[in-house]
C-alpha cells in the first residue's frame, strides 16, 4: 500500500494534510506507524495499539489534517478503524 503525503507551510511549519496510521502485528505484540515511520510497539492488546494510534491522529486533526487509523489483516490487507 504506497503511502502519500502532502505538506503545505503556515507560518514556517510544515503540516500534512493527510496522514495514515497502520497497526501492524508483529509477533505477540502491535507496532503503530505513521506514513510508514515506527511510532511504538504496543504489547499489551490490539484495542490498545488502535487507542495509541487515535491519540496520536486527533493531534493531526488538531494540526488541520486528515487522519485515519486502519489494522493490518493477515495477508497485508489494511481494515480501516476510525474513523
Amino acid at each position: 500500500m504506497a503511502h502519500r503525503t502532502a505538506t503545505h507551510s503556515t507560518d514556517n511549519q510544515a503540516h500534512p494534510e493527510y496522514v495514515e496510521y497502520h497497526i501492524v502485528p508483529n509477533g505477540d505484540r502491535w507496532d503503530v506507524e505513521r506514513d510508514a515511520t515506527f511510532l511504538a510497539t504496543v504489547v499489551d492488546s490490539l484495542p490498545a495499539a488502535i487507542s495509541v494510534a487515535v491519540v496520536a491522529a486527533h493531534r493531526d486533526l488538531q494540526a488541520g489534517a486528515s487522519a485515519m487509523v486502519c489494522v493490518q489483516e493477515p495477508g497485508g490487507h489494511c481494515r480501516k478503524v476510525w474513523p
